[in-house]
């Protein structure tokens, strides 16, 4: 991706009806989905400790950056941001998943802290996951899937056991083809 962030010329970028890249070619699709999904993990324009998408205030940063590296209409604003929150939230449940969930204890999680995520951030993160506020959405959440079974559970579980770039790949081509996937 330095390709994309160290370039001056932009590409084009086209869009279907509603608003989702189609061309000018695949490759150039998947160009600008590998480079959302490295705005994701961008810790200053997508801070992790922000718990709710909505309250991220750098989209317009994100909007507009992509539009320097690429020559994209306005209506492809809302599939742009769309794409980066499902790839942060990605991000942050390998994190949980990888770095909390696998250790028994705090120090033990900073110690296998990620590199490329900033310490204060990290914390952040920990602090929550282990508040009660988490831990009772979490038990409701659980509930809710276990009383209505069928419903977004066997989504949810298969998000769940897939990894994270199988299922970026997926999201890929549900976003590309979604004709041929009933959506």
């Amino acid at each position: 991706m330095l390709s994309v962030h160290g370039r001056y010329d932009r590409k084009l970028i086209v869009l279907n009806k509603a608003g989702q890249p189609v061309g000018p070619s695949n490759d150039v699709v998947i160009e600008l989905s590998s480079f959302l999904g490295t705005l994701a993990r961008n810790a200053t324009l997508c801070p992790l400790d922000i718990e709710n998408w909505k309250l991220l205030d750098t989209k317009q940063d994100l909007w507009d950056y992509t539009k320097e590296k690429y020559d994209i209409p306005e209506i492809g604003n809302r599939w742009t941001l769309k794409t980066i929150q499902e790839a942060w939230r990605r991000r942050k449940f390998d994190l949980k998943t990888l770095h909390f969930d696998a250790y028994a204890n705090d120090q033990i999680r900073m110690e296998k802290k990620p590199d490329d995520v900033p310490t204060s951030q990290f914390k952040e993160l920990l602090k929550y996951w282990n508040s009660e506020k988490f831990q009772v959405s979490l038990t409701s959440c659980c509930s809710l899937s276990a009383s209505s079974p069928g419903a977004n559970s066997s989504k949810c579980l298969l998000a769940a056991k897939l990894s994270s770039s199988v299922y970026t790949v997926i999201a890929i081509f549900f976003k590309l083809f979604p004709d041929r996937f009933g959506s």
